[in-house]
C-alpha cells in the first residue's frame, strides 16, 4: 500500500511540473531521406527508343531532369534546364535548344540504391516560378522529377505502358484521361505567303488504328480565304473558314475528341495580334457522318462580361466576374483618369484559348485568359475562366482572377 502511494505521489509531482513548465520537447531528427531504386526504363519518344535510368521513390518512378531534356531535344517539345546555385533555383526553358552537359543520358551498371533527399529548390517555367505542387528529389546532385509532372508543364503525351516502358508523344498534350489531343506546330506567314497549305497534322485521329490528314489551306494573298481540308483514305471533306479574319500572322490546329468522343473535332487558330496584349481568332468544327458542323465559341471569345466598382477613398477598384471578384489598388494617376472617364477606360482583351485535360472527365475542358484593365493602361489582371461543353452548350467551371505578371500553374483546374 505504501509504495502504492509513493507512486502515486510522484506521478501528482510529475502532473504538476509539466503543468507549470510544460511537456519536454525531444530535439527532432534531422530530415532523412529516402532510398531511391535504380530501375532500367525503355522510353520511346515519337517512336525513337531510348534506354533512361530512373528512380523508384516511395512507389513512384523519378528521371534526371536533364537525361529527360536530351530525350526531348529533336521533338517539338524541346527545353533548356539552368540550374541557379546561389539562389537554388531551377529553370526549365520550353522551346530552347537544350545545352548539353556531356554526361546524359547514360544508364549507370551501378544499381545501388541511391539516398533521395527531397529537393528544396524552387521550380521556374520559362523564368516564372511554376506552383505545381509536385514533389522533386536531388540524387548525386541530380534533381530528379516525375515524368507526369513534366509532361504536365511542357504539355506532352505520356501513353499508358508497362512498369518498365513508357511511351511518349510529343504531337499530342499532356492527359489525364488517355483522351489524346493532337497539336500541329505554329506556322508563322510571310509578308506575300503563297498559296497552299499553311498549317497541317497526321494522326489516327478518330481512333481506327489508320492516319488521318487535317490541313488548312490558303489561297492567293489577294483574294485570300481559307480552307479547312480532312482527309481520311481516299475520302476527303473541306469546309471554308476564318472569313473576316483572312490575315493574320499565323495558323495552327488543334484535333481530336473536344466535344464529343463520337466526332473528330478541331480547334483551329489564327494569330491576329491586333490588340496590345496580343490576341487571336479561334474557330472549332466537329466532324461526323461526313460533313462539318461549326460549334459556336463567339460567347467565349467576345470576352467575359464584368463589372468595376471604385473605392475612390481607398484607392481600389473591385473587378467581378461570373462570380469570381479581385480588388486591386489604384495609382494616382488611374484614380484621376477614373474620374474624367469613369468606365470608358475599364476594357477587357481576350487574349488565348487553349484545351486542358481535367479528371473525371473524358473530354478536355477550353481554359481561357483574359486581360481585365479596372483603369487603361494601369492596373491590369489576368482572369482565367474554364468552360465544358454540356448538351450544346459552353458552361462556366471555374473563374480566376490573377495579378498581372503573377506567376500560376497553367491554368485552375475546374470544380467537378
Amino acid at each position: 500500500m505504501t509504495r502504492i502511494k509513493n507512486t502515486l505521489m510522484i506521478l501528482l509531482i510529475i502532473t504538476a511540473m509539466l503543468s507549470m513548465y510544460g511537456t519536454p520537447v525531444l530535439a527532432a531528427d534531422k530530415p532523412q531521406g529516402k532510398t531511391g531504386i535504380p530501375i532500367k526504363t525503355l522510353v520511346s519518344v515519337d517512336g525513337n527508343q531510348m534506354t533512361l535510368q530512373a528512380y523508384t521513390i516511395g512507389g513512384s518512378k523519378y528521371f534526371k531532369l536533364r537525361d529527360i531534356a536530351m530525350a526531348l531535344s529533336k521533338t517539338r517539345k524541346h527545353f533548356d534546364v539552368s540550374f541557379n546555385e546561389t539562389s537554388n533555383e531551377i529553370n526549365i526553358l520550353a522551346n530552347s535548344t537544350y545545352s548539353e552537359m556531356g554526361c546524359e543520358p547514360v544508364p549507370s551498371e551501378d544499381m545501388e540504391s541511391r539516398t533521395a533527399s527531397l529537393s528544396t529548390s524552387k521550380i521556374y517555367l520559362n523564368s516564372r516560378p511554376y506552383e505545381s505542387g509536385c514533389t522533386t528529389y536531388n540524387i548525386d546532385d541530380n534533381n530528379c522529377f516525375r515524368l507526369p509532372d513534366l509532361a504536365e508543364a511542357l504539355d506532352f503525351y505520356i501513353a499508358p505502358g508497362t512498369a518498365n516502358t513508357i511511351e511518349i508523344d510529343t504531337s499530342a498534350g499532356y492527359s489525364v484521361t488517355g483522351n489524346k489531343i493532337y497539336y500541329s506546330d505554329d506556322t508563322p506567314l510571310a509578308v506575300n505567303p503563297k498559296a497552299g497549305v499553311k498549317s497541317s497534322l497526321t494522326a489516327d485521329l478518330d481512333g481506327d488504328g489508320k492516319n488521318e490528314t487535317i490541313e488548312l489551306v490558303a489561297s492567293e494573298y489577294a483574294t485570300r480565304k481559307w480552307t479547312l481540308v480532312y482527309k481520311d483514305g481516299n475520302s476527303e471533306a473541306s469546309v471554308s473558314v476564318f472569313k473576316g479574319n483572312e490575315y493574320g500572322f499565323g495558323t495552327s490546329i488543334t484535333a481530336g475528341h473536344i466535344i464529343s468522343e463520337d466526332s473528330v473535332d478541331f480547334l483551329i487558330t489564327s494569330y491576329l495580334m491586333s490588340m496590345p496584349f496580343g490576341g487571336n481568332a479561334y474557330e472549332l468544327y466537329s466532324f461526323q457522318n461526313e460533313a462539318f458542323t461549326r460549334i459556336d465559341v463567339t460567347g467565349i471569345t467576345d470576352g467575359t462580361e464584368f463589372d468595376v466598382s471604385v473605392d475612390e477613398s481607398n484607392k481600389t477598384a473591385k473587378l467581378m466576374a461570373n462570380g469570381s471578384e479581385k480588388t486591386v489598388r489604384l495609382c494616382d494617376m488611374a484614380l484621376s483618369d477614373y474620374k474624367l472617364y469613369e468606365k470608358e477606360f475599364c476594357q477587357d482583351f481576350f487574349i488565348e484559348m487553349k484545351l486542358q485535360s481535367v479528371l473525371g472527365c473524358a473530354l478536355p475542358e477550353l481554359a481561357t485568359t483574359e486581360v481585365i484593365a479596372a483603369v487603361l493602361p494601369n492596373d491590369l489582371t489576368y482572369l482565367h475562366t474554364t468552360y465544358r461543353y454540356v448538351d450544346g452548350v459552353w458552361k462556366v467551371q471555374s473563374v480566376e482572377f490573377y495579378d498581372f505578371g503573377e506567376a500560376t500553374t497553367p491554368y485552375q483546374l475546374s470544380k467537378n
